[in-house]
């Protein structure tokens, strides 16, 4: 794991976000878990029985996408931050958290991140981790990564069903997200647990019509539009949960 670049600080000896630290402790692991819902539903894969706020009924298969770039902010404006990559896949529970190192102790009013991959990372070659191209999520040493990936089915208004292909990624969708977050660190560890919102990703405050394009793949330039779209609408689809 990457650790957080901060001012200098008292080594602990924390090897985990679930083990438990000396209240005197400067610093302590947070575990971050991605809720991945659908208007607060769980996810039920491969069923078409999902509506997006455009009037489509859709499935997923398969839900992926990298964060990277984390950072907090505490609320005497001191910022924290990370440069790890982490994939998340709404199908796997081992890939839907991630770990970071050693979080100074202080009230955290705001976290942001990226949706993507940083050009340098993104135009790097095959590497390990979260950027194995085994992961399924990398295109070419020229495009680089897809940063998300939603597969799976819709209705269309004829009453058809077709495919849905929405792979978002080269440099220009690399996605910034700002979200309020309200949680303490006292030298324990903690799990931060956050909600990401298919459907708001698909409504607010751009609406997402299957029936006016199903398949998207980033590299046409009529894509452009629709990566701008999504963009912006990524900022509302993600929110802050609780802290335990």
């Amino acid at each position: 794991m990457v650790g957080l670049a901060s001012c200098k600080k008292k080594k602990t000896n924390t090897t985990n976000a679930n083990s438990t630290t000396n209240s005197t402790e400067t610093a302590a692991d947070i575990t971050v878990y991605l809720k991945n819902v659908i208007d607060s539903k769980t996810i039920n894969f491969g069923v078409l029985e999902f509506a997006n706020k455009a009037g489509n009924t859709y499935s997923v298969s398969e839900l992926k996408y990298y964060i990277s770039e984390i950072s907090f902010t505490k609320d005497d404006g001191k910022i924290v931050s990370s440069t790890q990559v982490s994939l998340i896949d709404a199908a796997d529970t081992k890939m839907q958290s991630f770990n970071i190192k050693q979080l100074p102790n202080g009230t955290y009013t705001k976290m942001k991140f990226y949706i993507g991959v940083g050009s340098l990372q993104n135009h790097s070659g095959l590497q390990e981790g979260a950027l194995d191209p085994m992961n399924g999520m990398f295109w070419t040493w020229n495009t680089g990564y897809i940063f998300f990936k939603h597969d799976g089915q819709f209705i269309d208004s004829t009453g058809a069903t077709k495919g849905v292909s929405f792979h978002l990624g080269t440099d220009v969708a690399y996605a910034k997200i700002e979200i309020p977050v309200n949680f303490s660190i006292i030298g324990k560890a903690k799990n931060v647990y956050l909600k990401f919102d298919l459907n708001k990703l698909y409504e607010t405050p751009n609406l997402i019509n299957f029936d006016f394009g199903n398949n998207h793949q980033s590299t046409s330039v009529n894509d452009s539009a629709w990566i701008a779209k999504m963009k912006q609408n990524f900022n509302h689809s993600f929110s802050f949960d609780y802290a335990e």
